[in-house]
């Protein structure tokens, strides 16, 4: 019988030595199991990874936002960074000003990272885009008229 790896799988370990696998990375696993692919320990012992601790563990390890700070912040040809300053979070949602369910933008504002702000939110989208992100000032926004975001950051 030969031996090859077909995925790779990023785990980590808690304070307790408990392994920490990401949901995405959870379901590829269990998926192989289904397939009937056979997963083993380190001592070559087979084991189910859909066992109730496995999922406890991977439920763990979604934490929700506790936190939301939300602002204003004008786009500019060159792409303004939506914060100066580090700011760790979970993600950002980002949508335009209105005024009593009347858009204020005239043109879209562009999101994006340093580099290109290609994402789209157009005048009318109130409900505006969520960009899953570690670092709200790793965002950038891009407007040719100077039109404003709305932000909120879940950290």
């Amino acid at each position: 019988m030969s031996k090859r790896a077909i995925q790779t799988l990023d785990v980590t370990l808690d304070a307790n030595g408990n392994i920490m696998i990401a949901a995405a990375d959870l379901a590829s696993l269990l998926a192989l199991v289904t397939a009937g692919v056979k997963i083993k320990n380190a001592a070559g012992t087979a084991i189910n990874p859909a066992t109730e601790d496995t999922l406890a563990l991977a439920k763990a390890a979604v934490v929700p936002p506790t936190s939301i700070a939300s602002s204003t912040k004008a786009g500019s040809a060159g792409g303004a960074q939506l914060v100066a300053v580090s700011t760790p979070c979970k993600g950002v949602w980002l949508g335009p000003p209105e005024t009593a369910g009347v858009a204020t933008n005239a043109a879209p504002v562009y999101v994006g990272g340093s580099d290109a702000q290609l994402i789209p939110v157009m005048p009318d989208n109130f409900e505006g885009i969520y960009v899953e992100i570690d670092n709200a000032n790793k965002l950038y926004l891009k407007s040719a008229t100077a039109e404003s975001l709305r932000y909120a950051i879940f950290a």
